[in-house]
């Protein structure tokens, strides 16, 4: 399946401007389209060569079909431009060829007093920023109402490293709670409209404020949303991703497909092996390593090891929005 991005870029060539509309991933077996976009004079007074040194390629003029090989791997494609038989410049393509894209949903960070946060949670984000294992992490925003400043100090230097992305949990992480008239509800579930947008905007308000970047991802408390979310979110521009959200959403919607944790909490290298499906274009794990013991913690161990031995590439929520769109331009 082809993956609908274009990236673009400018190419100076003699007195004219080029763009080059491509998609920088791309899974086995499959291809992908490479333009050469003029957006003044024609292109017929120029020559394109293209080579590659993994995949294949038929070009005709300045249109150029990839076809991905069976392994994973990272594509060079070399394009030279010619005006007048006269090489006027070299262009270098990257693009990522992917077997399967690998998004960990890592959930519940909170602040805990004294520590920090709980040594479970340390030596999670530990092992996936030391052995380079992106992770996204949703944090229950509220929670950054300490006044111990080492705590945001230290999801400010976790978003740095580039391994972990930080996503809203919801602001208070409500669920079972119970309304005047005694009926139940959860954060983002039977809860009305009104309160649902409050609850996003104190969370991103809190989190810029803390912070000092915006989390681009939302995952419901519980996963227990209903059709007043769809609408909240709807409303908030800097949320581009929602984890298991509805197909009406103008989001991107990362769906749920498979499991580590056999049950919630869990983690099971023998369950997991069973029922994972290496041919979807991504999965999503939904993980709580604040749950964790050291048996199961090496249960997740082994797990990843499997991903990593299977040439799996993890990626993060807002990377697979970047991929999904045509805003990223070069």
């Amino acid at each position: 399946m082809l993956i609908s991005t274009a990236m673009a870029l400018q190419v100076p060539v003699a007195n004219q401007n080029f763009k080059i509309s491509y998609s920088k991933f791309v899974q086995v077996n499959n291809s992908l389209e490479i333009n050469i976009i003029s957006e003044s004079e024609s292109l017929n007074d120029y020559n394109f060569k293209w080579e590659t040194n993994l995949g294949s390629i038929q070009a005709v003029g300045s249109k150029v079909i990839f076809y991905s090989p069976k392994l994973p791997g990272e594509a060079q494609i070399r394009l030279d431009i010619y005006y007048q038989e006269k090489l006027t410049k070299t262009f270098n393509i990257n693009i990522s060829v992917f077997r399967q894209l690998i998004i960990l949903k890592a959930d519940d960070l909170t602040y805990e007093k004294n520590k920090v946060i709980s040594d479970n949670w340390t030596r999670f984000l530990h092992y996936v920023v030391t052995q380079r294992i992106k992770s996204s992490v949703g944090l229950i925003v509220n929670s950054l109402e300490t006044d111990d400043a080492r705590f945001p100090g230290l999801l400010k230097y976790l978003s740095r490293t580039g391994y972990i992305e930080l996503w809203i949990h919801g602001y208070d992480h409500r669920l079972g709670a119970k309304s005047p008239n005694w009926e139940l509800y959860d954060e983002f579930r039977n809860s009305s409209l009104e309160f649902q947008k409050k609850q996003m905007q104190k969370a991103i308000d809190l989190s810029k404020q803390k912070l000092d970047f915006t989390m681009r991802t939302f995952g419901a408390p519980g996963n227990a949303v209903d059709d007043n979310t769809a609408f909240a979110l709807n409303a908030f521009d800097d949320i581009k991703v929602w984890f298991f959200g509805m197909d009406n959403s103008t989001k991107i919607v990362l769906g749920r497909s498979a499991d580590m944790e056999y049950p919630v909490g869990n983690p099971d290298y023998n369950s997991f092996v069973k029922n994972h499906d290496i041919n979807n274009e991504y999965t999503v794990f939904q993980i709580h390593p604040n749950m964790w013991d050291e048996n199961q913690f090496n249960e997740f161990k082994k797990i990843i090891n499997y991903l990593r031995e299977e040439e799996l590439t993890f990626i993060l929520p807002y990377e697979y929005y970047n991929i999904k769109v045509t805003e990223n331009i070069f």
